[in-house]
């Protein structure tokens, strides 16, 4: 990286000889794309909150901490604070819980070339159908199941 820096001293050199010109080029372009951002039809806006993010994160935090959980992508960011959470459940042992979004385009995706062999909807049907799990929680698509002891 040393080479780079020594490099670019000669061109950096050049540069300032010509500020004014740079400056008036940096100033039209930032004009320009102000002016077509605004006149989009795909106007630059804020992301929008996620209406079931409180939802997720109660549900979260009423989770035991090293509690094996199978879920999906999207709800994944939400409890990658927890030790055993996957999105690719291939342990021989069921996942304590499994808690996915019915409404959600993550519920059924899959992708074999990637690892990603059974959707979460697949894999959650494949585990309750072999496993006694019990819902716990349906709320706004959101659906937790508990693994019943015993």
């Amino acid at each position: 990286m040393p080479f780079v820096y020594l490099a670019a001293i000669p061109f950096l050199y050049e540069i300032v000889k010509h500020r004014r010109t740079i400056l008036g080029l940096v100033a039209i372009a930032l004009s320009l794309t102000l002016l077509y951002s605004a006149l989009s039809p795909t106007a630059p806006s804020w992301p929008a909150a996620n209406p079931l993010e409180s939802t997720v994160v109660s549900i979260s935090n009423g989770l035991p901490q090293n509690a094996t959980i199978l879920t999906e992508s999207d709800l994944y960011p939400q409890l990658s604070n927890k030790a055993h959470v996957s999105l690719n459940y291939s342990i021989p042992e069921p996942p304590q819980y499994i808690f996915v979004n019915f409404d959600s385009s993550w519920y059924n995706w899959t992708n074999p070339a990637l690892g990603y062999p059974l959707s979460p909807r697949q894999q959650k049907e494949l585990l309750t159908s072999q496993h006694p799990y019990q819902l716990v929680i349906q709320d706004q698509g959101l659906h937790l199941y508990r693994l019943r002891s015993g």
